[in-house]
């Protein structure tokens, strides 16, 4: 080997015992730096050039192991179910007007309420309301009146003493069936008189101005009756005071008597 090789050999060889320079790195923690020799590269308490490599300082956190569960998660509680609020509905009724001195008199099917009382004390005419076709879950079935602003006094309308109650009938004749006033005795049942509860008083109201009768109908009282396929009820007006009474409500979607259920 020459002198000139020898020579260089010796210079790299000794250049590359020699310790490596440490470089600084912000990457690196505290009391570590950063070394590269040796095929070691990283952040080491001591030079791995003179000692060897040591281990290896890391800057990350050390690994978690996270067991996941492949058993499924059964849930034993019932789920909750919020019920739909039931359904208010309404019915319109045929109504009939009936002569009460007159037993054979047929019956007279109308579309109003017109219970009178004549200058002698006697009540002449009273009526009957049939609310037809009812659903079989009908409930809470509710007797209310009302009108409009536009009905005084044409379609809303009395004379003397405007009270008026209701009683409910057991049946009533099938619509286009003949009949007359006596044949309603098979509905009347003896034990149920007209109940004070079931007491409109539209005496102030006929007269009054449509704020007060708005608020009347808001504050009224309903009627309870039982619900049933078909709902009648028999309506009469007051025999009390002197000189004639009437009570005269027109029957339409706006005006009279009409029957609330629930469904």
């Amino acid at each position: 080997m020459s002198a000139k090789i020898f020579a260089f050999a010796s210079i790299f060889a000794l250049a590359s015992a020699l310790p490596a320079e440490p470089r600084a790195n912000t990457e690196c923690s505290k009391g570590t730096s950063f070394y590269s020799c040796f095929g070691q590269i990283g952040c080491f308490a001591t030079d791995p050039c003179i000692n060897g490599p040591p281990t290896a300082s890391s800057t990350k956190p050390p690994c978690t192991t996270t067991t996941i569960s492949t058993t499924p998660t059964i849930s034993t509680s019932n789920p909750t179910v919020t019920p739909a609020a039931p359904k208010t509905n309404e019915a319109t009724p045929r109504a009939y007007n009936i002569f009460i001195q007159q037993e054979d008199a047929e019956g007279d099917l109308t579309g109003h309420i017109d219970l009178r009382k004549n200058a002698e004390g006697v009540i002449t005419t009273i009526n009957t309301l049939v609310f037809d076709n009812l659903p079989a879950d009908a409930k809470n079935c509710k007797l209310m009146w009302r009108t409009n602003a536009t009905s005084i006094p044409s379609r809303f309308r009395g004379i003397g003493d405007g009270r008026a109650w209701i009683r409910q009938l057991t049946g009533h004749p099938a619509m286009g069936e003949k009949w007359v006033n006596k044949d309603l005795d098979q509905y009347r049942d003896p034990a149920a008189d007209y109940p004070e509860k079931s007491q409109w008083d539209f005496t102030e109201l006929f007269k009054a101005p449509f704020e007060q009768v708005e608020k009347a109908m808001a504050d009224q009282r309903p009627v309870d009756v039982r619900c049933g396929a078909t709902v009648a009820v028999e309506v009469k007006g007051s025999d009390q005071g002197e000189g004639e009474n009437m009570v005269f409500i027109q029957h339409d979607q706006y005006h009279g008597i009409y029957l609330a259920y629930e469904s």
